[in-house]
């Protein structure tokens, strides 16, 4: 079958589902849109929305990341995505869903705060994509693009913070699920890819990179997206922001 992906250089859930395409042997090509514009391709495309990932499989069009994982499954059942025991698959569906939600959330607002404070790393989310743009025309409308992004992804100050106090608490919640068998087995599922690209993206942010991948869960991550574009250096943010996140290294 005929698979087209479309992407968002750099967002986790694209990488979430490439990532699960190339584990099921799944051949697709890939179509890189840039930041903001997706808002209006996808919906001009006749995708009924507006978010990445979307997916062209045969004649069908599918958006969100959940959908295509299980558009993936049936079209090509093995290796699944999903344990056989229906037990184990509930926990997993219950992680996969959480991995989704709000928690995808704080990825972006780091991102985006940081962008906007120095967008000077910008382009660097888009190592290996194919942008119908120059790289001068995209570097030209970047500051718009964060502008906008920033205000979309609601990347406040205030919410920044409350984001870096509560990362230890959500990587604590991430190892559980380690430990609980749910995630970080031998063979991957939909809520490792949903959860682990999260992880792998704030590994972009030199400043957070440590108190991530000082976890199992971290581990994880970077054995599931070892080449996950995009770097953000250290000294964006105040310093006295982080402290939440020194101290859980340390403990760590």
């Amino acid at each position: 079958m005929k698979t087209k992906l479309y992407v968002l250089p750099g967002s986790h859930p694209c990488e979430a589902v490439i990532g699960a395409a190339k584990f099921k042997g799944i051949e697709f090509q890939r179509v890189d849109i840039p930041p903001a514009q997706h808002k209006i391709q996808l919906r001009l495309m006749g995708f009924g929305g507006d978010t990445v990932p979307a997916a062209k499989l045969g004649d069908e069009k599918i958006m969100g990341s959940r959908k295509i994982m299980r558009a993936f499954e049936s079209f090509k059942p093995e290796p699944t995505l999903f344990p056989k025991d229906p037990d184990a698959r509930a926990a997993v569906e219950e992680a996969e869903r959480w991995g989704d939600g709000e928690f995808q959330d704080v990825g972006r607002r780091l991102l985006w705060g940081h962008f906007k404070r120095d967008s000077s790393s910008l382009m660097s989310f888009s190592e290996g994509a194919n942008l119908p743009l120059p790289d001068w025309i995209a570097r030209l409308a970047s500051r718009p693009v964060v502008r906008i992004s920033a205000i979309y992804n609601k990347a406040t100050d205030a919410n920044i913070q409350n984001d870096l106090r509560t990362l230890p608490v959500l990587l604590d919640k991430i190892d559980k699920l380690v430990d609980e068998g749910v995630i970080g087995n031998e063979s991957p599922n939909v809520a490792d890819f949903q959860i682990l690209s999260s992880l792998a993206l704030w590994m972009t942010l030199e400043d957070v990179r440590p108190a991530v991948e000082a976890r199992k869960s971290g581990q994880l991550a970077l054995k599931l997206f070892p080449n996950y574009p995009g770097h953000v250096p250290g000294g964006i943010l105040p310093a006295e922001w982080l402290a939440p996140l020194r101290e859980s290294a340390t403990a760590a």
